[in-house]
């Protein structure tokens, strides 16, 4: 059984929702001129996307990561999760409490939603190298010697904010 470590949980801008958007669209267009229905799906998906404010990445070990995104509506998290297991990713629609609101959220393996992202060309988010990096470790020590080496580089470049890895961590522990 596999030991939850820890959650980082981004919340994104508007412009980065914009962003998944507009990538989705492309997607969406390139798999009509190809006639790649897997494409098409995922493209499907990734719309959806654009309607999630948050998505949360949980560690656990042995070495897995979990990817979750929250949404604001039920439909959306279903029709997501229904896109991803039309095309062979094992996802789940969960509720979840954040922050005292509790939100339809969809779970997958963060290493299924990677590889289809590559197949794709979609673009990775940043944490998704903190991910890749972390899965690849034999040891529990090492996973999180070079987890805290890249989160302490992205924080002091500006990429991520730590404060919001530090709230799931303040509510983990309160949990107990």
């Amino acid at each position: 059984m596999s030991k939850i470590l820890f959650e980082i949980v981004r919340t994104r801008s508007s412009e980065e929702l914009a962003e998944v958007a507009v990538n989705a669209v492309k997607l969406l267009e390139e798999s009509e001129e190809v006639g790649d229905d897997a494409m098409k799906a995922y493209a499907l998906g990734m719309l959806l996307m654009s309607r999630s404010p948050r998505k949360l990445w949980r560690f656990s070990w042995p070495a897995k990561v979990e990817v979750e995104w929250h949404f604001d509506d039920w439909m959306a998290a279903k029709r997501v999760c229904e896109v991803y297991r039309s095309i062979g990713i094992d996802a789940s629609v969960v509720w979840r409490d954040f922050d005292g609101d509790v939100v339809p959220a969809v779970v997958a393996d963060w290493n299924k939603i990677h590889e289809l992202r590559r197949i794709f060309n979609v673009p990775s988010d940043v944490m998704d190298l903190v991910a890749e990096r972390f899965i690849k470790q034999k040891s529990l020590k090492e996973a999180m010697r070079e987890v805290a080496r890249d989160l302490t580089m992205l924080t002091m470049t500006g990429i991520l904010d730590m404060s919001e890895a530090m709230e799931v961590a303040k509510r983990s522990r309160r949990r107990r």
